[in-house]
């Protein structure tokens, strides 16, 4: 069981599960789904992972994420299950233990709790996994599964989103499951404010390269954003 015991109060966005949850390397860390979410949009992100956590070592660690207080729950844990064999019959039950220790203090499947499909991964069926979270929480259920599967060798990761070990996301792979996400829950995310271009300076420092600035007064705290058209 591996899971951080400092973890800060006042999260927006938590993000509960694994490896590939919380994006290990070889992934780059600067490129994980996390900060393509954050990113644009306001509140603070949290992964609430370990290395290989199964839905059990969800379950223990559930009243750590009642202490953190997030405003809203991804699930996004299921591959490790499926890759040590357990029933389905017990990842359910765990995973509704889960559930049921956040709707007793207030949260609400489908409104505040959300479930990410598991990833295709080489040599490993996660669908019987996704299934159970499909049939039991329709309305929380967020399908990554078929985005990132293989066309050519079906349960497998697409290639092209594999970072080299065939189960852990390239950096094109959080893009595209970032992107996922946030289609599928937009009404929860807001996204930062944009400064308005007031007293920018542009100043040519030389022929390859541009100084762009701008009084930090007129910035929201977010900075500014420059967009090429």
């Amino acid at each position: 069981l591996t899971y951080n015991s400092d973890q800060p109060i006042g999260v927006e966005y938590l993000f509960e599960g694994n490896s590939i949850t919380k994006a290990s390397t070889p992934t780059d860390i600067n490129q994980r789904y996390v900060d393509f979410l954050a990113k644009p949009n306001k509140g603070r992100f949290d992964v609430h992972a370990g290395s290989g956590n199964s839905s059990a070592e969800a379950l223990l660690t559930v009243r750590e994420v009642v202490t953190i207080a997030p405003k809203y729950v991804f699930v996004f844990i299921g591959t490790n299950d499926a890759y040590g064999a357990v029933s389905t019959v017990t990842y359910a039950a765990n995973i509704a233990s889960y559930v049921s220790a956040l709707t007793s203090v207030g949260y609400v499947v489908g409104t505040n709790i959300f479930f990410i499909s598991a990833l295709p991964r080489n040599g490993v069926n996660v669908v019987p996994y996704n299934d159970v979270l499909k049939a039991n929480y329709p309305t929380a259920y967020i399908d990554a599964y078929y985005s990132f599967e293989d066309p050519a060798h079906l349960t497998y990761l697409n290639p092209k989103y594999d970072s080299g070990d065939q189960v852990h996301l390239n950096s094109q792979g959080h893009i595209d499951l970032a992107n996922i996400i946030e289609t599928a829950k937009m009404s929860i995310f807001t996204k930062k404010d944009i400064a308005e271009p007031r007293k920018m300076d542009l100043t040519f420092t030389k022929s390859s390269s541009t100084l762009l600035s701008m009084p930090s007064q007129y910035m929201s705290p977010y900075g500014f954003g420059v967009y090429r058209g």
